[in-house]
């Protein structure tokens, strides 16, 4: 089931670890699991927010909402080698929404208390569907090919950002956890017809960066309570 409601097309699962990443336009990444992935993430995320911010610039971080971007950016709260985050020289952007406000909610009580920033540095959906060029985008993929708030079919109480905006980011990161979703960006690689929004997003002129694990965070708990 994907995060929409709506039932996912069944896509041909490997057996054990892919060997080798799928073809995808860009740079891909690997971890050894997803753990493992998301300190990798964090720490270039870290990179590019202090490379700009030493530049005298602020940094426009833009995000989705899916649970999995929202758990990352709370894990990122009780990781000590995140602390020098420049969170006060950060504006970060919505993606997508539910139209109840659900997800800016859980946004803002994840960086206003805990993170220190700013709440005018925070923006929902509509100001982000105005909002200059982001610097840095953060999208999770899902096994039906969504990324993000992006769907093939759009849901019906959702209000995304296009992806026209978001290909307009200097970095565009896609993390994929799971080896469904490694299988699915396989199957792709071999499908251009389907035109699945994981097919659509790409920096037009920056860095896409697709940060993939062979396992789920979910995984990796039940392997380490056995």
């Amino acid at each position: 089931m994907s995060d929409s409601g709506e039932p996912v097309e069944p896509y041909e699962i490997c057996d054990g670890d892919a060997p080798t990443p799928p073809r995808l336009p860009g740079v891909v990444e690997t971890g050894k699991n997803a753990d493992h992935l998301l300190d990798v993430v964090s720490a270039e995320l870290l990179l590019e927010a202090e490379q700009r911010v030493h530049l005298g610039e602020l940094f426009h971080l833009a995000v989705c909402g899916s649970d999995a971007i929202a758990q990352f950016l709370e894990r990122m709260m009780y990781n000590p080698d995140m602390r020098r985050f420049p969170w006060a020289k950060t504006h970060c952007w919505l993606l997508d929404d539910l139209d109840s406000g659900e997800r800016f909610g859980r946004l803002r009580e994840t960086l206003v208390p805990h993170a220190g920033m700013d709440e005018s540095n925070l923006h929902g959906v509509a100001q982000a569907q105005d909002a200059p060029d982001f610097d840095y985008v953060l999208l999770d993929i899902g096994v039906d090919g969504r990324v993000g708030g992006l769907h093939a079919t759009p849901p019906g109480d959702e209000t995304q950002v296009p992806v026209g905006i978001i290909n307009r980011s200097s970095f565009v990161a896609l993390i994929g956890m799971g080896g469904e979703v490694h299988c699915m960006l396989d199957a792709l690689a071999d499908a251009p017809e389907c035109n699945l929004p994981v097919q659509q997003v790409q920096s037009r002129s920056g860095t896409t960066k697709w940060y993939l694990s062979p396992t789920t965070l979910e995984e990796d708990s039940r392997h380490y309570e056995e």
